[in-house]
């Protein structure tokens, strides 16, 4: 038997327990033959394994390139190493239970990193609607992107290759071509191409869009399949409170298609507000519909549209930053004045529309404790105006006096206020807009015949009653009665 056939493989897994020592019956110049063999194996073993690397690495060398060595350029390690992008498709794989790339020759898909980006077009499992994202490859468009995109809610573009929907790059095309001519400028050659490889690609898949837009810009129209064009990320939509039909804003973060279960489809806008719990204010969230339409419609009649679309822009912003302003005086407890529709829900969550003409107490602590299954949109302690979420130095508890808010938070504070109805002795919810303050008439008093003396300690109990003087006021004898007060006259 060959010693070299007596050989254990290398690639084996080494056993637990030292193999025996060799008997003493095998020859001095036994031992040498085996070493020698040993020594050959691993020599042709050496040389075969460097073969197999230099032709493994020959053969994802893209096509047309030569030995970077010969013309004096140092090979780039890791990703985006051609100059080049890679356009694919991704579709549902029922075996995997996962979305898997389909490709004609399957060796490349394992070579998409040499790109400098990849355009994967996903094909949905349920709709067959197609989704474009772009995989970006190289460090200097993930780092430009990361800075373009960085004030905009819902993406993100962590990790090394992070992906990016084609549609959202629509929006910083300005950014991206300003970027590369500033990289122009700094004599950066390798990231002036790989930007300039994507602004070439972006402008040629939008240039049919752009001036399908500029067409219907003319009209002041809109298709529903271009409303994600409309709404940029961080815009102001005027929209209207489904409860109350007063007008409202809110700032977009981002759009998305839905299907009802019908299969009609729709819009779905995601939006922040200023708004408050009743006892912090910060930053809420909204989600608004806009239901499928065929061909194109005036982009004011939408139930939300940019704001700067509004046909008296100028009439529709002071209106909104006045609702605003009495939005945050009404912090607290108070009693005032409302004419117009308020509203409730019911148990299933459908919205319950009533007509309102009296007194009423707005009190959003009081309305929670009494309707905790009221739904209200969670209240952080963020400013909204910040694009980058982060603690802001006035949210939280305060008051219009001791902050000073600027026209722009006025402008997106919520619509409505929680409080009590006295007329229908019911906890409804009220729009900022109906609500005014109570005309009193003090020659009623003045008309109640009864001896001075009398009406002067109605008037002496009333005004120790409504009094904020806990100290002198009326104290509270029979404990959680309210600090109730009755006269006999």
């Amino acid at each position: 038997m060959s010693p070299v056939a007596d050989m254990p493989n290398p690639f084996a897994h080494s056993p637990s327990t030292p193999p025996p020592s060799p008997t003493s019956t095998i020859s001095d110049s036994n031992t040498l033959e085996v070493e020698n063999g040993e020594k050959m194996f691993a020599a042709r073993l050496i040389t075969a394994v460097e073969k197999l690397v230099e032709n493994k690495l020959s053969d994802n060398r893209p096509a047309g390139t030569e030995n970077p060595e010969v013309k004096g350029v140092k090979p780039c390690a890791g990703h985006a190493t051609t100059l080049a992008y890679k356009h694919v498709e991704e579709t549902w794989d029922d075996k995997t239970f996962k979305y898997k790339i389909v490709e004609d020759n399957q060796s490349s898909v394992g070579n998409l990193d040499q790109f400098v980006f990849v355009t994967r077009d996903r094909i949905d499992r349920r709709t067959q609607d197609k989704t474009t994202f772009i995989d970006v490859k190289s460090p200097v468009l993930r780092d430009v992107l990361r800075e373009g995109c960085r004030d905009f809610r819902g993406i993100s573009l962590a990790g090394d290759t992070p992906s990016i929907e084609q549609n959202v790059v629509f929006h910083i095309r300005s950014f991206l071509r300003y970027r590369r001519d500033t990289i122009v400028a700094e004599q950066d050659a390798m990231n002036h191409s790989h930007l300039n490889l994507l602004v070439d690609y972006i402008e040629t898949e939008f240039h049919s869009i752009d001036e399908e837009l500029a067409g219907l810009a003319i009209k002041n129209e809109i298709t529903f399949d271009l409303l994600w064009a409309l709404f940029e990320p961080n815009e102001k939509v005027l929209t209207t409170c489904p409860g109350t039909g007063s007008p409202r804003c809110v700032l977009h973060n981002y759009c998305e298609e839905g299907e009802e279960m019908d299969g009609s489809k729709f819009m779905r806008l995601d939006t922040r507000f200023l708004g408050t719990d009743g006892k912090i204010f910060g930053e809420a969230t909204n989600r608004i519909k806009i239901p499928h339409f065929p061909g194109a419609r005036r982009i004011d009649f939408l139930p939300a549209y940019p704001l700067r679309f509004h046909h008296n822009y100028d009439e529709i912003f002071r209106e909104l930053v006045e609702n605003g302003r009495r939005f945050i005086s009404l912090h607290g407890s108070h009693h005032l004045q409302y004419r117009g529709f308020a509203f409730c829900f019911d148990d299933e969550g459908e919205i319950v529309k009533r007509h309102v003409d009296g007194r009423i107490m707005v009190d959003p602590v009081g309305f929670r404790e009494h309707n905790p299954g009221h739904p209200q949109p969670t209240v952080r302690n963020v400013n909204p105006i910040q694009e980058t979420p982060r603690p802001s130095n006035w949210t939280g508890s305060f008051s219009s006096e001791t902050v000073v808010l600027q026209d722009e938070d006025f402008l997106i504070c919520g619509p409505t206020v929680l409080g009590f109805c006295h007329g229908g002795k019911k906890f409804l919810e009220f729009a900022v807009a109906y609500i005014s303050d109570i005309t009193w008439m003090p020659s009623s008093y003045d008309d109640v015949r009864i001896p001075d003396a009398q009406k002067k300690a109605i008037w002496a109990l009333t005004h120790a009653y409504f009094s904020d003087d806990t100290e002198n006021g009326l104290e509270d004898i029979v404990q959680g009665k309210g600090r109730g007060i009755n006269f006999l006259l």
